[in-house]
């Protein structure tokens, strides 16, 4: 069963060109993204139609907590998650000379969006490079200078040069 708060009917917007809407949502579930808190994910949602077959959607202010272990103590925290804004853009159907690097969804037949999937990008895209919690962020930030980086280690083994 899809999550109904996410899909949203846009034949409105799709009736003529610029036209806007806004939609707010508060605690809502994805259970896509089952590491969650019970918090969920808040948020808002801008609309605005460029022509009668194409929506740009803007995501703004997403917050939600997840949790997660820590990849240095393996200690299970909780991060924040804050989504200034995240764009995509909404087609009737796909452009004959589409380039697949934008982010490009499709309008459902009978005139809806899902905003699920845009959503779960958003906050994916906020994941760090390595997870840590409070305590060795701590130490990481304590202890920088002192560490001993021994980059003497790596030797030249290949057969590629660079010019």
């Amino acid at each position: 069963m899809k999550n109904s708060k996410f899909i949203i009917n846009v034949w409105d917007l799709l009736l003529s060109a610029w036209k806007n809407d806004e939609i707010s949502f508060e605690n809502e579930m994805i259970s896509e993204i089952n590491w969650l808190t019970k918090d969920w994910i808040s948020g808002k949602v801008l609309i605005q139609s460029f022509n009668k077959e194409s929506l740009l959607v803007t995501l703004q202010d997403i917050k939600c907590t997840i949790k997660e272990p820590c990849d240095r103590c393996t200690k299970e925290y909780e991060r924040n998650i804050f989504v200034d804004h995240y764009s995509a853009k909404f087609q009737a159907e796909p452009e004959k000379d589409y380039d697949w690097d934008d982010e490009v969804f499709l309008i459902d037949s009978n005139e809806t969006i899902d905003i699920k999937e845009m959503i779960i990008n958003a906050i994916l895209l906020q994941e760090p490079f390595t997870k840590k919690c409070e305590e060795c962020l701590k130490y990481d930030e304590e202890n920088w200078e002192t560490e001993d980086w021994n980059l003497d280690v790596f030797e030249w083994k290949g057969n590629i040069n660079f010019r």
